[in-house]
């Protein structure tokens, strides 16, 4: 058995190594096609001021030389902004005080509340000692009435305390486990596009092919990149590009950004000769929903994820 183990994971090894020197061998490759075609790796470059700043703004090609990991960071940021605020601050708060100890924590103030029961027990019905000696009915059916009134008192008081605690608990529960299921899918969603869509190879998927192509914007002040966007030809419709990747850092968000690169990429696609712009979005992202409204996108299709969620996935159309 250990001995066909071995084998398993030699030849597992080999694949590994064989399959990382193919990598290499390819990433060298496009490494040289990419220096010495530079036609292929620029467009004219695009400087505007930005609105109410005395800084300017530079859109211009890709350079997987230099841009790759602002590049990369920005869409990170991106696919994070899509989750709720709440939910991210569940997930800070479960993340930093660990989940056993959130856990110890609801079940301490849950255990609290039988011991306020019994506290207030003791504080409402607490008979006189001296009562026990008189022989009157009167007052004996009196007691009564008024232990069953403290007692009615405190159980209406803990049932309260008891509920809100135990409602309160289950929702904490829920936030925490949902920001967790949260935080596992775009982890994961961010992990398939790095390994396996457009985002794993942008020069090979947008900088190689004359109708495709993708811009970064620049602050000319500092070099830094603060917002992505590409679009590529789509397949069978000859005068149809696609909207890809647009993206604007969290710092740069409503300073204008955004429309100067989708301003680039309209001239761009009307200097090729196209005549209509698609894109896809989530419903979850209003602000770029309302964006693209704004900018003369229209909805043209609507698909919902699932018939027990609200949100759908929405395709926009602009014509040229």
């Amino acid at each position: 058995m250990n001995e066909r183990s071995n084998i398993e994971n030699n030849a597992q090894s080999l694949v590994d190594h064989q399959q990382q020197q193919y990598e290499q061998q390819a990433c060298e490759y496009e490494k040289q096609v990419y220096q010495n075609t530079p036609s292929l790796r620029k467009t004219c470059n695009e400087e505007i001021l930005l609105h109410n700043s005395n800084d300017s703004i530079i859109i211009r090609s890709y350079n997987y030389e230099t841009d790759e990991k602002q590049v990369n960071k920005i869409f990170v940021e991106g696919i994070k902004s899509i989750v709720p605020t709440y939910l991210q601050t569940f997930y800070l708060f479960i993340h930093h005080f660990g989940i056993i100890q959130v856990f110890s924590i609801l079940s301490l103030f849950y255990i609290s509340s039988f011991i306020f029961q019994f506290g207030i027990i003791k504080l409402l019905f607490n008979p006189d000692d001296s009562s026990s000696t008189t022989n009157s009915n009167t007052t004996s059916l009196l007691s009564i009435i008024l232990s069953f009134t403290n007692l009615s008192a405190s159980s209406t008081i803990y049932a309260i305390i008891s509920t809100f605690i135990t409602c309160t608990s289950m929702v904490v529960l829920l936030l925490c486990g949902l920001s967790k299921y949260v935080d596992y899918s775009a982890r994961s969603y961010i992990y398939q596009q790095f390994k396996y869509s457009d985002m794993s190879n942008i020069q090979k998927f947008y900088i190689w092919d004359e109708d495709n192509h993708f811009w970064v914007a620049q602050l000319k002040s500092t070099g830094e990149i603060v917002g992505t966007i590409g679009v590529r030809k789509r397949a069978n419709q000859e005068e149809t590009v696609e909207l890809k990747r647009m993206s604007v850092s969290s710092s740069m968000k409503r300073k204008g950004v955004a429309s100067l690169m989708l301003n680039h990429l309209v001239k761009w696609s009307k200097e090729k000769g196209y005549k209509t712009i698609v894109l896809s979005t989530s419903s979850l992202q209003a602000a770029a929903v309302d964006f693209y409204k704004k900018n003369g996108f229209s909805v043209v299709k609507m698909r919902r994820y699932s018939r027990f969620l609200p949100t759908a996935h929405l395709t926009f159309e602009k014509h040229l």
